[in-house]
């Protein structure tokens, strides 16, 4: 699967703008991202996640790996191989036990929203603060809803989670 997406900061009034504009919330979930890295793989600009994702009193696992990101104006597009995991404890002793550590562990609140095509992720990322993500099909779905939200370049975050808790 290829994602596409733009990162953007966030502010309060942005749930009262989506809604405005027809966004329907599909809940909340509360996430862990668990980030692996093996000090003997070169793993530049991708990146091997666990994602622990807990809604309504249901936990999901699953691992991911993000391949180099391609930036073209607001929008990034990278490869993501994502498999459900039934039990995570095995899952990263297995990884452990091959050399990989954790590099870090990005946790936070996300409220999902669908609008036409594309879904928008309002997100409460402990340490960094809010943020906006927009998912879709092309760039330039994803460029109208930033439009539309009335938002600009200058909103956009081209770091990752991962890259702004690091310090990068």
């Amino acid at each position: 699967m290829v994602e596409i997406e733009a990162k953007l900061r966030g502010h309060p009034n942005l749930r009262r703008v989506i809604e405005r504009l027809g966004g329907k919330s599909l809940g909340v979930v509360d996430q862990e991202d668990i980030y692996l890295f093996h000090p003997r793989i070169e793993m530049k600009d991708c990146a091997l996640r666990v994602r622990i994702e807990c809604s309504n009193n249901c936990k999901s696992v699953k691992l991911c790996y993000k391949g180099p990101r391609l930036t073209i104006g607001m929008v990034k597009q990278r490869e993501e191989i994502e498999v459900h995991v039934d039990d995570l404890d095995k899952l990263l002793s297995i990884f452990r036990n091959l050399g990989f550590e954790v590099v870090a562990t990005v946790k936070k609140k996300r409220e999902i929203f669908s609008l036409g095509r594309v879904e928008i992720h309002l997100d409460d990322v402990e340490e960094l603060g809010m943020f906006l993500e927009i998912e879709g099909n092309s760039r330039s779905e994803i460029e109208k809803v930033i439009s539309e939200l009335g938002l600009s370049e200058k909103e956009v975050e081209r770091r990752t989670y991962l890259e702004m808790l690091l310090g990068g």
